[in-house]
């Protein structure tokens, strides 16, 4: 397959290819260029409900990430699913804390 540069420096991706990569418009792509090869990814969410957070795919996951907090914030996600966190008021509980109501 075989696509062309336009004056102002876009690709199209064809049809096909969007279709089973599911790309859709307004996706985030990663672009590299190794060896006179330019490799395209598509930026996975790492918030999609559809692909939730395990510790079976929390690396892969990380290694997506380009904002550190986003790397934060998966890592909360994963440990309270994986039951392994407490709210506030458990925590206050256990160490004798008094919360204002």
């Amino acid at each position: 397959m075989t696509t062309t540069i336009d004056a102002k420096g876009r690709v199209t991706i064809p049809a096909d290819i969007r279709r089973a990569l599911g790309m859709r418009e307004g996706d985030t792509l990663f672009l590299s260029a190794e060896d006179g090869i330019v490799r395209l990814a598509k930026a996975k969410n790492p918030f999609d409900p559809q692909e939730p957070i395990t510790d079976e795919n929390i690396a892969e996951r990380l290694a997506n990430v380009t904002n550190p907090y986003d790397a934060l914030a998966m890592e909360a996600e994963a440990e309270f699913r994986a039951g392994r966190t407490r709210t506030i008021r458990e925590y206050a509980k256990a160490r004798g804390l008094k919360l204002d109501e």
